[in-house]
């Protein structure tokens, strides 16, 4: 699982056979420019139910994300999965908080 945010609108690009976006979200387990890796959600295969996991980066040892937004004040937030799973996967986000603060 990946958030974070740009000061740009991420817009899906068609490379191959794949869809991209034309932000830097890094790749699978590692997090780039505009996203981190918040951490694993899988479960087991032999797990059928609804299973909740709780993701964030506010632990102590964790730097937070900060992202700026563009001269308009715009800023396009970003919660998703990055999987190499080839499988149908099923992700419902109950909740997203998100601390906004101005310039210091």
């Amino acid at each position: 699982m990946k958030a974070g945010a740009s000061e740009i609108e991420p817009v899906k690009n068609v490379q191959g056979d794949n869809y991209v976006l034309n932000i830097d979200k890094g790749n699978q387990s590692e997090g780039g420019t505009n996203a981190i890796v918040l951490g694993d959600i899988s479960i087991p295969s032999t797990v059928a139910e609804y299973t909740l996991i709780t993701r964030n980066n506010a632990s102590p040892s964790t730097e937070p994300f900060i992202a700026k937004s563009n001269a308009n004040g715009d800023l396009w937030v970003l919660v998703g999965t990055d999987s190499g799973f080839e499988g149908t996967t099923t992700v419902y986000y109950t909740k997203v908080m998100i601390l906004f603060s101005g310039p210091d």
